[in-house]
């Protein structure tokens, strides 16, 4: 059932801005600075919020990256269900376009790998309220219902079109996985200074 954005309450709001506020200036910082190297206290600073108020949400520097990752994957996906396409090959056109829009900065990326590998970061998906989705977008009516989304759910979405369409025979496994390694497999594999060929490497 398709759910509609409603009104939240102030102090709803006040929380879920001062959580989207803390994960953007973290991943601001992942332009320029390592992961390792990024302080909290300077991040509370930036957002003008105490060192506890960022602990109340996150219980260390990676679920930051985790919890802007799930923000931006709902993100795509409410770009990809809004957008338009005739098959199932125009619709993973039109996810690359999206994907490419969204990783524009390598150093984030790279960061973003980086962690997710040392910290065997999996499916898991961070719990994103209403809220959270509506202050962080405020212009995408309706992606509130695109919060429990993950690559591999998409994905295995956008194979089963395909498989029932006839555009594809490789079994659903297969081609969820194949999708999956392409989706990070290209970004890793080009040069920082080619970064910006990333939809024609798509």
């Amino acid at each position: 059932r398709v759910k509609m954005d409603k009104e939240y309450s102030l102090r709803d709001r006040k929380r879920a801005k001062q959580k989207v506020s803390l994960a953007n200036e973290f991943v601001d910082r992942l332009r320029s600075e390592a992961f390792e190297d990024i302080v909290v206290k300077d991040i509370c600073t930036s957002v003008d919020v105490s060192e506890g108020t960022f602990y109340n949400y996150f219980d260390k520097k990676s679920d930051v990256m985790m919890f802007f990752r799930d923000l931006s994957f709902a993100k795509m996906t409410w770009a990809l269900h809004k957008g338009s396409y005739t098959n199932v090959f125009e619709k993973l056109l039109l996810f690359v376009d999206i994907l490419s829009d969204t990783l524009t900065h390598p150093h984030v990326f790279y960061e973003f790998a980086s962690v997710a590998i040392k910290e065997k970061m999996k499916e898991e998906k961070v719990f994103l309220s209403e809220v959270e989705l509506v202050v962080a977008f405020p212009g995408c009516d309706g992606i509130i219902n695109f919060s429990g989304y993950s690559p591999l759910r998409l994905f295995g979405e956008i194979v089963e079109e395909a498989l029932l369409s006839g555009e594809i025979t490789v079994s659903q496994e297969e081609a969820v996985r194949a999708l999956h390694v392409m989706m990070i497999g290209i970004p890793l594999s080009l040069e920082e200074k080619n970064f910006d060929n990333l939809k024609e490497a798509y």
